[in-house]
């Protein structure tokens, strides 16, 4: 019973129960109630509301689910921050892959253009000349 009630002074008590002082002290002296001296003052142990533990039993659920939340998410947590530092890796590889590229075809476009000048200066041939090989 302990667990489901509380001590509180005898002003709280009669919040809590919703009863005047009086009623109380009739209460305490049929015996309804328990009450212990704390100091100058009386305290009544008085059942906690529904609502006291019904969050109380949540609250432990919630502890629950917490702890079983951590443990899921650690592993992946691990696993988001090995693949972030794989992602700017690859980031990285990607930039360096661009700029050969970027190189090689500037290489690429300078040995076209090369090979168009040397075939612009070789003489230019009529469309008809293909057909005569043996006038080649």
């Amino acid at each position: 019973m302990e667990d489901a009630s509380e001590w509180l002074r005898r002003a709280g008590a009669t919040a809590r129960l919703g009863i005047s002082e009086r009623t109380l002290d009739n209460r305490l002296r049929a015996a309804n109630f328990r009450k212990r001296w704390n100091g100058p003052h009386v305290e009544v142990l008085v059942p906690r509301l529904v609502e006291d533990v019904q969050a109380t039993k949540a609250l432990a659920v919630v502890d629950a689910y917490r702890a079983d939340l951590a443990l899921q998410l650690t592993p992946l947590l691990a696993q988001v921050e090995r693949l972030a530092r794989e992602n700017g890796e690859l980031q990285h590889r990607l930039r360096q892959a661009e700029a050969q590229l970027a190189e090689l075809s500037a290489e690429g476009l300078q040995r076209a253009e090369d090979a168009s000048e040397t075939c612009a200066a070789e003489a230019p041939r009529a469309w008809w000349a293909r057909w005569r090989w043996w006038r080649r």
